[in-house]
């Protein structure tokens, strides 16, 4: 399902910041308000957008983000359905999205601390014993994102969003309210979250600000159903050779002018970057597979492309942020 220029430039908009009011969008794109509603409730009919979600930088609040790959025995589709459904109704578990390659699944998940990771995983490991084959661990240090500049990009303009050294903060009862709220519809206006907490408007204008600055809210985004516009997303996952701090920001610059690549992530492990990229077709990923090649020659010691075949749910508010919420 192809996009028209106008719909391309609304999704860019909405990628920009969801919380853009219609007429904020129209004026940008020289249209109406009542065509721009019109558009966004046609994107969302027809399953291109699924929902509005509130990007929350979970680090921030001094949680440490880790990536499990796994290989599954030879199982078939309802069992490997039923293992997915488990999996993320665990509350440290944000995603599980369904691999090639390799891997089976990648299993994206929070923790408190290494100690509190260890002991949920070593549950996993035994709770599914029968199941797993193998895994590998790595653990997540921030990165950056790219946006998607496929769909449509003003001349001139790239976006990077860099994520991962700020300073950690204690959020209270109040902002995790207001986070909660936001997390199931970006778009939800000051009056109707102001009606669902029973927080003052003013209150929650100011710490909407407030997380902004800090960088625990880091956008509010479209989440795009890309099997309908056509696109394939895949990781990259690099060893490389130590990079001096020039390199590395020489490397995500180069990144960033690629229209296919959205982000990158930090990583400790057998991997140090994890590379997320969506491609129209296998040969744009092979395109882009050599093109990194190329650019990084012998600074590369190990490199691995994984089609990621579907992503199932993400939690974008998961309970454990409530565990230890103050007043």
């Amino acid at each position: 399902m192809e996009l028209n220029l106008l719909d391309s430039k609304i999704l860019y908009e909405l990628s920009i910041n969801s919380r853009q009011t219609d007429s904020q969008i129209g004026k940008k794109v020289g249209k109406s308000q009542q065509v721009i509603n019109y558009r966004i409730k046609q994107l969302i009919e027809r399953e291109i957008i699924t929902e509005f979600f509130t990007v929350i930088h979970f680090l921030a609040f001094g949680l440490s983000n880790y990536i499990i790959m796994v290989k599954l025995k030879n199982l078939n589709e309802k069992e490997k359905e039923k293992i997915i459904k488990e999996l993320y109704q665990k509350k440290e578990i944000l995603s599980v999205s369904e691999c090639g390659g390799k891997w089976d699944l990648i299993v994206n998940t929070i923790s408190k601390n290494s100690v509190n990771f260890q002991k949920e995983f070593s549950k996993l490991l035994e709770e599914y014993s029968d199941q797993i084959v193998n895994y590998d661990l790595f653990i997540s240090m921030g990165g950056s994102s790219f946006g998607r500049k496929y769909i449509y990009q003003k001349k001139n303009e790239r976006k990077t969003i860099s994520f991962g050294e700020e300073k950690i903060v204690s959020p209270s009862a109040t902002e995790l309210k207001i986070l909660q709220a936001l997390s199931k519809n970006a778009r939800k206006n000051i009056i109707q979250i102001a009606s669902e907490t029973g927080i003052n408007y003013k209150t929650i204008i100011r710490k909407i600000k407030k997380l902004k600055t800090e960088g625990v809210i880091t956008g509010f985004r479209p989440f795009i159903n890309l099997s309908k516009i056509g696109y394939l997303p895949s990781k990259i996952y690099l060893d490389l050779n130590k990079m001096t701090k020039k390199e590395e920001t020489d490397f995500i610059e180069f990144l960033s002018s690629k229209k296919n690549a959205i982000g990158i992530l930090k990583m400790v492990g057998k991997f140090n970057f994890s590379i997320t990229i969506e491609t129209a077709t296998q040969e744009e990923m092979w395109q882009f597979y050599k093109e990194i090649q190329n650019y990084l020659k012998e600074k590369i010691r190990s490199i691995e492309i994984i089609p990621i075949f579907k992503k199932h749910e993400y939690k974008f508010f998961p309970e454990i942020l409530l565990a230890n919420q103050q007043h």
